[in-house]
């Protein structure tokens, strides 16, 4: 995350801002198409406030992405092993802290964004910890 918005990946309070959070279904519980997946594809939803990423920085997040999760699970025969849904909030629709996104640039955290992995169709773009 960090990296695709060119915020310092070593940085504490940037770190600090870029949360994680894993969900993982018992089995038998992901069905496609009336039948139960034993190797469901996992759902990566990335939220960032608007204008943290661009046309290029998105591309290259969902190709790291995608890397990680082969890494991590491996390809699927026939099939995807991932999605990755990238969301924006708008200026003015997300706060911290007690402040506003609209609070002056000085007092606003400009680095924060989430990224979340469990299995697809079951999270919402929450906030946890740094991978």
């Amino acid at each position: 995350m960090l990296k695709a918005e060119r915020a310092p990946v070593d940085d504490t309070g940037a770190r600090s801002l870029t949360w994680a959070h894993y969900q993982e279904l018992s089995d038998g519980a992901f069905y496609v198409g009336g039948e139960a997946l034993e190797q469901p594809p996992l759902r990566v939803a990335v939220t960032t406030p608007e204008g943290a990423l661009n046309a290029d920085t998105r591309a290259e997040l969902v190709a790291e992405i995608g890397e990680i999760v082969d890494e991590f699970v491996g390809p699927y025969e026939g099939r995807l092993n991932h999605w990755a849904m990238l969301y924006e909030v708008s200026e003015g629709s997300w706060a911290g802290g007690g402040g506003s996104s609209r609070s002056p640039p000085s007092e606003r955290h400009e680095h924060q964004g989430c990224l979340i992995a469990g299995p697809a169709g079951t999270l919402a773009p929450q906030q946890g910890e740094t991978p």
